[in-house]
């Protein structure tokens, strides 16, 4: 009855225990039965995760105790005693051969049953020695053995996506949670580490920045005296030679990604757009397109300011092309060099900015790198919109707030440097005011922002009163950018809640699909996170890149409409943060290992990315492909040569004010476009029935913007001239007269 009670007592103490150990035991078992189901695996192995964590938390000293015991060794007494009592059975075990398996069976049953226990006893002892050994060796090696085993899991994860091996992708998602945890571990035990050594490297590049600085005059008195140069070679002395001479070199590369070939190729998409609007600003010096067929303005024409006509959206960027335009003359690359600039741009504040966020010399380089050979924003950046100047302005702001709410303390602040912290918010305000005007994605900023600073600052002691007065400033100058630009009406006409859908992610993976591979961005991404959860007090800007990162990626999912905004261009401007995640986290993960095994993972990672990225830039300079790069002049030629403007009409997708149909006077056109001129079937035979006669055209492209019958419709009836599978053009152009009209 005694024994009854005792395991009663036991059981109602410890059941909660043996229930979450039988649930880990199942999450595993679950784990290896169902491999290829991603979500099962990590949900799984979330479960063992805080399983474990859950003992490690609250069951700290009976963990202890095992420990003990596994590693306790026999006492050398008590193996000599099963020694002497047991050899003559142990000798005759071990000596037999895999031959006479049976003669020592027959040997183990004529044993007496004392005589075989000592025996087992003493085999048990032995093998509980050895395993204590091996045991407590694993135990004091355990953070090197979890370092190395995610360098291993990065390796064939890597390598497995190069090679594409059928076994790696089988475990892949395994392999990846696997490294998500050891990864983590490994940066959560060396936090401390990690944070001081950064503090130490950043002290000691601070150090010898000023030291350079008050020598140089001293070291170079020829050059000290040439104004210009001087504080050019002073910046490169200051900065240290390796460190410039680096950054130039990135720079170059960069702008020579982005300007490579920027004129042999025809305007694409919304291109057209900038193009007329800044030819208006150019020629008449308002917001009105210039109307290339009738070489005029389309301000007798836009009596409702219509977006077809009136253009003052994204006007400083606009200004900068007119610009352009004074000095290269009006073609597709003067169109576009202003944004190759100012993606260059970004590329070189980038490495100051994020240099004063306590990011080491050489993660500032690796993250302006990395952003120098980025697809997307070569992509943007050859791209005649205002993408690329967005980029640039939030990472301004970004700054801008940096400054003004976390790079000193606020009690410092208000003793001695009260106008500077906020002059600095004033150019906050004012580069969030210039954001609004170029692209409304920039308003995602204003919450982040107004929700770090009090969150942040509501517990502090002593600056309490003040970080309420600079929030009501904030909120207040906020409030005033809000009135002058109708912000509440915008966010009306682009805000929707809505649960995300599977095609939504879209904007997730557009974040994590650079610098490296997508997985192992995502272990990256994740192994950062463990850092930033033990170090987010001591890591403000750390903590503000992540805050600007994780609710972006909520913004888009639930919030920003989709019919309007599902395009890797509009959250383009967040990438710099992602990469900066990315970059700090293998950063931090390469300074933990010896100096050797340092060099080779950064060579090995730096070749990684160099691949990854390179393969996917060769693509934005196939000027031979007729879907990404449609040919307009070449295409309608036939259009501008053989138009009849007496009775016949020009129907299609984006030929309004086309610049490829300047001067020809063709005055009667109608746009297809399904989606905003929500052009049907049947407005189509109503006006070829009107006009009887006249030219159809799109390109491949845009064929998407044409209601699917008309295509089929033309397709069927109508004579084709040109596109595929005629020319290499990538733009369809048909003809059509009374007698194909049924």
């Amino acid at each position: 009855m005694d024994k009854i009670k005792k395991i009663s007592h036991w059981l109602k103490n410890n059941i909660l225990d043996i229930l979450i150990i039988g649930l880990t035991f199942f999450c595993f078992f679950n784990v290896l039965n169902k491999l290829d189901d991603a979500f099962t695996v990590i949900a799984n192995s979330l479960a063992i995760f805080i399983a474990i964590w859950y003992f490690i938390k609250f069951k700290k000293e009976t963990i202890n105790k095992i420990i003990q015991k596994l590693i306790k060794q026999p006492s050398p007494n008590k193996i000599k005693l099963l020694y002497y009592n047991g050899r003559s059975g142990a000798f005759h075990i071990f000596s037999f051969s895999r031959q006479h398996l049976w003669a020592a069976t027959s040997y183990l049953s004529t044993l007496s049953k004392q005589y075989f226990l000592t025996t087992i006893f003493y085999l048990f002892a032995l093998l509980k020695k050895y395993f204590s050994i091996i045991f407590r060796f694993v135990y004091k090696k355990r953070w090197e053995i979890i370092s190395y085993l995610f360098l291993l899991l990065l390796l064939l994860i890597t390598l497995g996506q190069f090679f594409n091996w059928s076994r790696i992708e089988k475990y892949q998602t395994l392999m990846i949670v696997m490294a998500v945890l050891s990864g983590g571990l490994t940066i959560w035990y060396n936090r401390n580490r990690v944070e001081k050594e950064i503090e130490k490297e950043k002290d000691k590049e601070e150090r010898a920045e000023e030291n350079r600085k008050l020598e140089f005059s001293d070291k170079f008195p020829k050059i000290n005296k040439i104004p210009v140069l001087r504080n050019f070679i002073k910046w490169m002395y200051k900065e240290g030679w390796g460190y410039s001479v680096i950054l130039i070199l990135i720079v170059l590369v960069g702008f020579e990604l982005r300007i490579y070939g920027l004129g042999n190729y025809s305007f694409q998409d919304d291109e057209g757009f900038t193009n007329s609007a800044a030819a208006g600003y150019l020629f008449e010096g308002n917001h009105y397109r210039w109307d290339w067929i009738s070489w005029n303005s389309l301000k007798e024409e836009c009596l409702d300011q219509n977006p077809s006509c009136f253009y003052p959206r994204s006007f400083p960027y606009t200004w900068l092309v007119s610009k352009s335009y004074l000095i290269f003359g009006i073609s597709e690359f003067s169109t576009r060099i202003v944004g190759v600039i100012l993606g260059t741009l970004l590329i070189l504040f980038s490495y100051f900015i994020f240099k004063k966020t306590q990011l080491p010399k050489k993660a500032a380089l690796l993250v302006s790198f990395a952003l120098a050979i980025n697809y997307l924003l070569i992509l943007y950046s050859r791209f005649a919109r205002m993408y690329s100047f967005v980029g640039l302005i939030v990472l301004f702001s970004f700054y801008f707030f940096y400054e003004f709410a976390i790079r000193t303390d606020s009690l410092t602040l208000l003793k001695y440097e009260f106008k500077k912290k906020y002059i600095y918010l004033i150019f906050l305000v004012l580069s969030l005011y210039l954001g609004r005007i170029l692209h409304t994605t920039t308003l995602i900023l204003i919450p982040v922002f107004i929700l770090f600073y009090f969150i942040y600052n509501l517990n502090k002691k002593g600056i309490k009163k003040f970080n309420y007065w600079g929030l009501g400033v904030l909120l207040f100058l906020t409030g005033i950018i809000s009135y002058l630009f109708n912000i509440i009406a915008v966010l009306k006409t682009f805000i929707t809640f809505r649960y995300p859908p599977e095609e939504y992610i879209y904007f997730l993976k557009v974040l994590i699909d650079s610098p490296f591979m997508k997985d192992l961005n995502i272990i990256l991404l994740f192994c950062f996170l463990f850092f930033l959860l033990f170090t987010y007090k001591k890591c403000k800007a750390f903590l503000l890149v992540f805050a600007i990162f994780i609710f972006s990626i909520i913004a888009y999912l639930y919030f920003l409409d989709p019919n309007q905004m599902i395009s890797a261009k509009y959250i383009s401007h967040i990438i710099p943060f992602s990469i900066f995640l990315i970059v700090l986290s293998f950063y931090f993960l390469s300074q933990l290992y010896k100096a050797k095994t340092s060099i080779i993972i950064f060579v090995f990672m730096l070749l990684l990315l160099l691949s990854f990225n390179f393969s996917e830039i060769k693509s934005i300079y196939n000027f031979d492909n007729e879907i990404s790069f449609p040919k307009y002049e070449k295409a309608w030629e036939v259009i501008t040569h053989n138009f009849d403007r007496s009775n016949e009409v020009l129907m299609g997708v984006a030929v309004q004010n086309s610049y490829y149909l300047q001067k020809s006077n063709i005055t009667n056109i109608i746009s297809i476009r399904q989606g905003y001129d929500n052009y049907k079937f049947d407005n189509f035979t109503l006006d070829i029935k009107n006009h009887k006669k006249g030219w159809i055209t799109w390109s491949l492209d845009k064929s998407f913007h044409v209601d699917s019958d008309i295509k089929s419709y033309i397709y069927s009836n109508f004579r084709k001239i040109g596109g595929q599978g005629i020319d290499n053009t990538g733009v369809e152009v048909f003809y059509f007269d009374e007698s194909m009209i049924k």
